[in-house]
């Protein structure tokens, strides 16, 4: 693409000394903190490096107060439990930080070595897309949750509905019903049984539970079978019975949407095969066109 120059490879040399400078710095300082990256398990490769990052928001003394910061430790409290929520979080954040640096060091070396004003582009996008992959794997792991939550709730529903129509009293239906399946919404109704068996009041478990599925059908079902607990078992059948017929819907509704959006997607290698062909087919033609 174009040489950077003897100005520029200067520059970028004293960047990448002083980037692995600090980088080798921190990662000395952060020895100390080896017993936060002891427990990440083979998900984590390289998490020898996570100190790097950890030492360096010890550094700067990160507060965790950004909008980002509020969406992505909501995402690790669903995920890992309002107790590991903020550790989990620190790891992200070093992971960003450790790997980006790494992947600088690398691009402003290789980069001045060659001459080579495309290397350091590239390696620039390489590290904004490292900081990228991280915080998707949390995102996603969000959206898989919530399916697999989805999928399960209108089953759950409706062997909620049968059991307490047949005259089981909510509890025990719940409990039942928690054991009939695997799935993280299974596992989550299980959470709150023993939640209820260690004390806990019926209606706070409920809602516990909707807070760590973190859907929003879910919390719209969990407020309001709280509403109905308190108005008899002939109400909660009847909710039971809509709240499964909507669900059903919504999940047919959903199902729907899916295939509109697949079939959506098929339209762009589509449209590429049909320019591809045109110009294969509209070359030769021109070619031989004498003006």
């Amino acid at each position: 693409m174009g040489a950077i120059g003897d100005a520029g490879i200067l520059a970028l040399l004293t960047l990448g000394t002083l980037l692995s400078a600090c980088f080798v710095l921190f990662y000395l300082r952060g020895r100390g903190l080896a017993y936060m990256v002891e427990p990440l398990g083979a998900g984590h490769p390289m998490k020898e490096i996570y100190l790097v990052g950890l030492a360096s928001l010890v550094f700067i003394r990160y507060k965790y107060n950004s909008r980002f910061d509020r969406k992505m430790l909501g995402y690790c409290r669903i995920i890992h439990g309002a107790k590991f929520a903020d550790y989990y979080y620190r790891i992200v954040l070093a992971e960003m930080i450790s790997l980006a640096s790494a992947a600088l060091i690398v691009t402003f070396f290789l980069s001045a070595m060659a001459n080579e004003l495309l290397i350091l582009l590239f390696g620039l996008a390489a590290a904004a897309g490292l900081v990228y992959y991280v915080s998707t794997t949390v995102t996603d792991k969000i959206h898989e949750r919530q399916e697999s939550i989805f999928s399960d709730f209108s089953t759950v529903l409706s062997k909620l509905a049968l059991l307490v129509n047949a005259g089981m009293i909510l509890g025990e239906a719940w409990e039942k019903v928690s054991g009939t399946g695997e799935g993280v919404l299974y596992d989550e109704m299980r959470a709150a049984v023993e939640e209820a068996r260690n004390g806990r009041p019926e209606i706070e478990a409920y809602q516990n539970f909707a807070s760590r599925c973190g859907v929003p059908e879910v919390n719209k079902f969990a407020s309001t079978l709280v509403q109905n607990l308190h108005k008899g078992n002939r109400e909660l059948v009847a909710f039971l019975r809509q709240a499964s017929n909507e669900s059903w819907s919504e999940k047919k509704h959903r199902a729907r949407r899916k295939g509109e959006e697949a079939s959506g997607k098929l339209l762009i290698p589509i449209g590429l095969m049909f320019i591809g062909l045109l110009i294969m087919i509209m070359v030769p033609i021109l070619a031989n066109i004498t003006f």
